[in-house]
């Protein structure tokens, strides 16, 4: 989805936008920090804590909420009908060219064989017509993705080491 004066080519541009209803955007401090400064957002416009999760996609980190020491993972705000704060009024995304790392990749994965494919169970609509560049650009995004969040992992795993340290 794209700011509505920007102009966007390709598959996304005709979304409908389903990727950003009832989908869940793991956040990196990278993101974050990308967001609050181009954006000129808080934290706390950007982000909310999440609980049940899959922890090889998104790092977490331990915080004592209500007396017991949970892990939970950083995301995208969302409203309450689960559609991310970012969605406009017109499908389009407010915050496109500085999306989060997640939505850059999305619907694709690397196989194991090194190869991009769609991600199992993806929501998303659109016919893909894969063309050089853009795969280019996807397994760019893709192993950037890899590498923040392997970074935020290790940022994770030391506070967690610390909190798990004061108790």
């Amino acid at each position: 989805m794209a700011k509505e004066n920007e102009s966007l080519n390709g598959p996304c541009a005709s979304c409908p936008s389903k990727c950003c209803r009832n989908y869940s955007v793991s956040l990196t401090d990278s993101d974050i920090e990308k967001l609050t400064k181009s954006a000129e957002l808080e934290d706390s416009v950007v982000l909310e804590l999440a609980d049940g999760f899959d922890p090889l996609l998104a790092p977490s980190f331990l915080l004592n909420i209500d007396g017991e020491g949970k892990k939970y993972i950083l995301r995208l705000r969302r409203d309450r009908k689960e559609t991310c704060v970012f969605l406009g009024k017109n499908n389009f995304c407010t915050i496109y060219e500085n999306r989060p790392r997640k939505c850059r990749t999305y619907p694709f994965v690397k196989s194991n064989l090194n190869s991009l494919e769609l991600k199992e169970g993806a929501r998303c609509p659109i016919k893909w017509k894969m063309t050089v560049k853009l795969e280019k650009s996807f397994e760019k995004d893709i192993e950037e993705q890899k590498n923040e969040i392997e970074n935020f992992r290790k940022i994770c795993n030391k506070w967690n080491s610390n909190f798990e340290g004061e108790r």
